[in-house]
């Protein structure tokens, strides 16, 4: 049975049909996700400046195909990323999680991250306070750029980016603490 559309998801749906680059703010709902994915399946740069209380799953874009860049940004409320799912998009060359946290989140995993195919830019910016499974970096035969900013962790090893062969810029900015 086909979901019968409230009229503002049929306007957000007509607006956004077919672009190739995409800014979203607000809170980000299964019903958003699913408008997004529906209306521009080929979008190549997606921004998603969360306003809400949300739990971030990549894995619920797997369907955009196309998308090249990923860029997460405000997220005062956001509660949680999962990175789970982000080998779907295949062609994805970048991704910065760049966001300002009320509260910090207590880890982002990167093990997902392992063995992407494309991706080149890594960025995790804002109060986060474990980075778990770095060395996941090391397997991504294209990175070139990875950069930390922010981070709510008194050290950051980095040892494990040094297997990185293409990699030609690390970016390290002030910590919270």
């Amino acid at each position: 049975m086909d979901d019968i559309l409230a009229p503002e998801r049929i306007a957000l749906r007509e607006s956004i049909k077919g672009l190739s680059r995409f800014t979203y703010t607000g809170e980000l709902t299964k019903e958003v996700v699913d408008d997004i994915v529906e209306a521009v399946t080929e979008v190549q740069i997606l921004t998603l400046e969360i306003q809400e209380n949300t739990t971030l799953k990549i894995a619920d874009l797997k369907e955009l195909g196309a998308l090249l860049v990923l860029t997460i940004t405000e997220g005062p409320y956001l509660i949680e990323i999962n990175l789970e799912g982000v080998q779907e998009l295949i062609w994805l060359t970048a991704i910065e999680v760049n966001i300002n946290l009320e509260e910090s989140i207590e880890e982002i995993d990167l093990t997902p991250l392992a063995n992407h195919p494309e991706l080149g830019v890594v960025t995790i910016a804002g109060p986060i306070k474990k980075l778990k499974g770095l060395e996941a970096l090391q397997t991504l035969s294209n990175l070139n750029s990875v950069g930390f900013y922010s981070l709510d962790m008194p050290e950051l090893d980095l040892t494990a980016l040094s297997g990185c062969q293409k990699l030609e810029s690390i970016y390290l900015g002030d910590t919270v603490r």
